[in-house]
């Protein structure tokens, strides 16, 4: 399946897009294959066929929202995909105590939508 991963605000391709396809066995066992989109934000992806009943996709790129889609187990795989990826912020900061000293070696969690 040819994907084409765009910018969903200008539409412009996102060259070097990183894919993690797990290729999901009946049992729940996976076989995984890395990928990375060429210049024109595009890569083939292969199909869902046996001995594979589904797929899990993880999409990341640079300065946008990491994306999951699934396709099998009754949910099939289109003949082309475009996937448009919304812009990720960025956030920064200092952790300070009560009186305004730095926090050395702090730990920020973020509890929300998306990846942890």
């Amino acid at each position: 399946m040819p994907l084409r991963v765009v910018d969903a605000e200008t539409g412009e391709p996102l060259a070097g897009t990183k894919l993690l396809l797990a290729y999901l066995y009946q049992d729940g066992r996976t076989e995984r294959v890395k990928r990375t989109t060429d210049a024109n934000g595009m890569v083939g992806v292969d199909m869902v066929q046996r001995p594979f009943h589904g797929l899990n996709m993880f999409v990341t790129a640079d300065a946008h929202v990491p994306k999951v889609t699934s396709w099998g187990f009754g949910r099939a795989m289109p003949d082309s995909y475009t996937m448009k990826m919304e812009r990720g912020v960025t956030i920064g900061g200092t952790v300070v105590d009560e009186a305004g000293f730095p926090i050395a070696g702090a730990k920020i969690e973020i509890d929300g939508p998306g990846n942890d």
